[in-house]
C-alpha cells in the first residue's frame, strides 16, 4: 500500500450521513484511533503502513507457495 487515508478523510466517510458508502475496516480503524497531534499522527501512520506492507509481503509469499503447489499437482497429473 502506498498511501493511507488521512484521519480527516476517514472522518468524512465514517460521519457521512447518507450515500457515502460503508467505511472499510482500515478507514474505521484510523477513525477509531485518532492520533493526538501531528507528530503522533506521523508515527501512527508510519507504523500502520509498515504493518500493512509487511502483511502484503507475507500474502505475496503465500500466494507464490500456493501457485507452486498447484503447479506441482498439475504436473503430477500429467505424468499419469
Amino acid at each position: 500500500m502506498k498511501r493511507l487515508p488521512t484521519y480527516a478523510e476517514c472522518k468524512r466517510v465514517v460521519e457521512c450521513e447518507k450515500g457515502c458508502g460503508e467505511a472499510t475496516a482500515l478507514v474505521q480503524f484510523i477513525y477509531d484511533n485518532e492520533p493526538a497531534g501531528i507528530e503522533a499522527e506521523i508515527v501512527f501512520r508510519a507504523g500502520l503502513l509498515a504493518v500493512i506492507n509487511e502483511l502484503e509481503d507475507e500474502l505475496e509469499k503465500e500466494d507464490a507457495i500456493i501457485e507452486h503447489e498447484e503447479q506441482d499437482i498439475l504436473d503430477a497429473h500429467e505424468i499419469f
